[in-house]
């Protein structure tokens, strides 16, 4: 996905929480193999058809008691194929941005082994094939005996920092959102004082509920001192197949091979 579309402001966060919970729909962020412009692309779920629209709100709290707004809105939908399509808008309350006007499109296509990204304003389509995860490779690390080997000096001493505990998991009463049965999971994580510069403990909350039926994250709350309160949640669940052409490059776009 195109993210330099977004504005710094809110890349922080989105591509934070993408990152931690492998984006909310079957059409996850995918990652770049090494060497390589290929991608690995997420596991296709064939079948399970819907289409949704997901906001994300991030409140942040400045000193002074300021408060900051950012509202991000995606498009997101799977057909029975497996096929998923997301559709990114412009951030509300911009100046001179239509709201409902995409500002990048990404498909994932297993059935013909390709990722497309669209760009609507300059109606470019970047198609990159789909790339299985490279293997792991065990390499025979043998380590002479120190009989046969000069002695070396002692590395220096490196100050120590404290350890970040792993993070807790409590599991929630299950609910339902929008018609589906979702369950829910609460992860705290705690940053010890002194592990990043900080005086006192720092702790962090993430409430993350998820629908087993379609395999999506539909409700998503998040608890920073150092960012603010981010909440993403599912709207105007849609579980008809959805029209074909959301699968598809537009004729008058310039397709570009990578």
């Amino acid at each position: 996905m195109l993210l330099q579309s977004f504005s710094p402001s809110f890349l922080s966060i989105s591509a934070l929480s993408m990152a931690l919970l492998t984006p909310a729909c079957s059409c996850q962020a995918v990652g770049v193999v090494s060497g390589s412009t290929s991608m690995s692309g997420p596991r296709s779920t064939t079948n399970l058809p819907y289409s949704a629209t997901f906001i994300t709100t991030r409140l942040q709290t400045l000193a002074d008691g300021t408060t900051i707004t950012h509202v991000q809105r995606e498009f997101r939908a799977r057909d029975s194929k497996g096929r998923t399509c997301m559709e990114i808008f412009v951030q509300e309350g911009l100046p001179d941005q239509n709201p409902d006007e995409p500002i990048n499109v990404m498909i994932f296509d297993p059935t013909t082994g390709q990722h497309i990204s669209l760009n609507p304003r300059r109606k470019t389509a970047k198609v990159v094939p789909i790339q299985a995860p490279p293997q792991s490779v065990i390499i025979n690390s043998t380590v002479p005996s120190s009989s046969t080997t000069p002695s070396a000096a002692a590395p220096p001493e490196v100050q120590s920092t404290p350890l970040v505990p792993p993070p807790g998991l409590e599991k929630l009463s299950p609910q339902t959102i929008d018609g589906l049965y979702v369950e829910g999971t609460r992860i705290t994580r705690v940053i010890p004082a002194g592990s990043m510069g900080n005086d006192r403990e720092i702790t962090t909350v993430q409430d993350v509920w998820r629908s087993r039926e379609l395999g999506i994250e539909v409700l998503r709350k998040t608890t920073d001192p150092r960012s603010g309160e981010t909440t993403m949640e599912m709207k105007d669940l849609n579980r008809d197949e959805p029209a074909p052409e959301l699968f598809q490059i537009p004729a008058d776009y310039k397709v570009i091979q990578d």
